[in-house]
């Protein structure tokens, strides 16, 4: 940008309102992030809870099968 650029002969009172619009937009994009990074962990989290109970479905199954073999054993 040359400094014979108009954008160079704004006011301050200008300047100040171009600079609480791009302060406004960042914040509004953090707060974006911010709730679409919840959302992931929220989605993560019922991922996670899933499996976990899967996972304990599995060990249940596993630990009646070896019960119900010892048994047929004796």
């Amino acid at each position: 940008m040359l400094s014979n650029d108009g954008d160079f002969k704004i006011t301050h009172e200008q300047l100040i309102k171009a600079t609480k619009i791009i302060l406004h937009k960042i914040n509004l994009i953090n707060k974006k992030n911010k709730y679409e990074q919840e959302e992931s962990m929220k989605d993560l989290k019922k991922q996670y809870d899933k499996t976990e109970f899967n996972v304990e479905s599995q060990m249940n199954e596993m630990k009646n099968f070896i019960h119900t073999l010892h048994h047929d054993f004796e």
